[in-house]
């Protein structure tokens, strides 16, 4: 064998080992490349899981978070009604109670005003049965006086227009706030018995008659004079 085959065939040889070489560097770059495809793949896939998962629990907290000031919203809102409903039932009861301090307070004034009424009443009636007792004394007093004066020209007669032992004062109303004065019927007045005055002076002989006339005549101012005491 010559020296041109030895070295043909060792080149040849070389270039195989060569293409061999660079076969199984080109395979292994591709396997390598692969691989890191593989591997970029898987995490992307792993962070988009992560991802996923994140958003998943954002969501969940978020709900949660709503779930959670709902809940607060609606006992702030039934603390906020019982606190409302607790103030009108106090509004409520103060109102009621002010109402019942008010009717007691009527009640009480409608009793004091009674009670003063009837005390006026009593003091009133009890006034006029005074003023009356002393309009009656006063009467009598008078018809007592007027009968000591003129006695001894009356000369004793027993009868006359007054009885001076028994004084009839049952229909003796003197002049007050509900009109005029009534006199007793057998009682004389001013002007009422001028004729028959004058028919007594018309008796026969001037005999005294048995009617009180002239200075036995009772003077009615005694009478009317005593309204002055009303």
């Amino acid at each position: 064998m010559n020296m041109n085959t030895v070295l043909a065939e060792y080149q040849a040889q070389t270039r195989q080992q060569q293409q061999e070489q660079e076969l199984r560097e080109k395979v292994e770059r591709e396997r390598q490349l692969e691989q890191e495809r593989v591997n970029r793949w898987q995490r992307f896939e792993q962070e988009q899981q992560r991802l996923a998962q994140e958003q998943q629990r954002l969501a969940q907290e978020q709900v949660e978070h709503e779930q959670r000031e709902r809940q607060e919203r609606l006992e702030q809102r039934e603390r906020q009604e019982r606190i409302e409903q607790r103030e009108r039932q106090e509004r409520i009861e103060q109102r009621e109670r002010q109402e019942r301090e008010r009717q007691g307070r009527e009640v009480q004034l409608a009793q004091m005003v009674a009670q003063e009424q009837e005390r006026i009443r009593a003091a009133e009636d009890e006034e006029r049965e005074q003023e009356a007792a002393i309009r009656q004394q006063l009467f009598r007093q008078a018809l007592e006086q007027w009968r000591d004066e003129h006695e001894e020209e009356m000369g004793g007669q027993d009868e006359g227009p007054f009885d001076f032992e028994q004084p009839n004062l049952n229909n003796l109303q003197l002049q007050d706030d509900d009109g005029p004065q009534n006199i007793p019927q057998n009682v004389p007045q001013n002007g009422d018995d001028e004729d028959d005055d004058d028919d007594d002076e018309d008796d026969e002989d001037g005999a005294t008659s048995t009617s009180l006339s002239g200075s036995n005549e009772c003077p009615m101012s005694m009478l009317s004079g005593l309204s002055l005491y009303q």
